[in-house]
């Protein structure tokens, strides 16, 4: 947590996170870079990949319920760079968002395998998620004979549902996705 004291100093508080299964380990994190909550995907043997928020004091959010795959584990995690809103991508290719609700919610999705990247444009008005074995995942995802990969493009409706525009079919994985940065308050629509 960041609280800002002056324009010239700042103060910084350090707080250990309650993790819900102490036997599980956490594999990515993700801060909202406008509300003061923290996203924390964990693995363990037992109860499979799960994800957590936590608040700006390393409290659990009450009142959610995280989701949870017996073994499957969260491979990225994405916030909405303005809205309140948390995209999770699975192992088993599935994606969920979370947008202040009680609930997660299964985003529908052609996605087949690990998500390797889940990426907002700069004023969140696209989301672009890719799936498939990387070189960096090897390890992790190797599967043999695929080395293929698709990408999907999304937008958020006026609802808050998140709806694919576009899906592409690739022979080669993506590592890497960016995009170009926009005049300030221009953004795709």
């Amino acid at each position: 947590m960041v609280c800002v004291i002056s324009t010239d100093m700042s103060l910084y508080f350090d707080y250990k996170l309650q993790n819900l299964d102490s036997s599980s380990i956490n594999t990515l994190i993700e801060w909202h870079t406008q509300h003061l909550l923290l996203a924390v995907a964990s693995f363990s043997r037992e109860k499979g990949g799960f994800v957590t928020l936590f608040d700006e004091l390393g409290e659990v959010v009450q009142g959610v319920n995280f989701p949870r795959h017996p073994v499957a584990q969260a491979t990225a995690l994405s916030w909405h760079p303005v809205k309140k809103l948390l995209v999770t991508g699975w192992e088993n290719g599935q994606i969920e968002a979370w947008g202040g609700e009680k609930d997660f919610v299964s985003v529908q999705s052609p996605h087949r395998d690990a998500i390797t990247i889940l990426q907002w444009s700069e004023q969140g008005g696209r989301l672009v998620s890719a799936d498939g074995v990387s070189l960096l995942y090897d390890q992790c995802f190797y599967m043999p004979g695929k080395l293929a990969g698709s990408l999907v493009g999304s937008k958020v409706d006026a609802r808050g549902q998140i709806l694919t525009l576009f899906h592409h079919e690739l022979k080669d994985p993506l590592v890497h996705i960016t995009f170009r940065k926009n005049q300030p308050g221009i953004d795709i629509r």
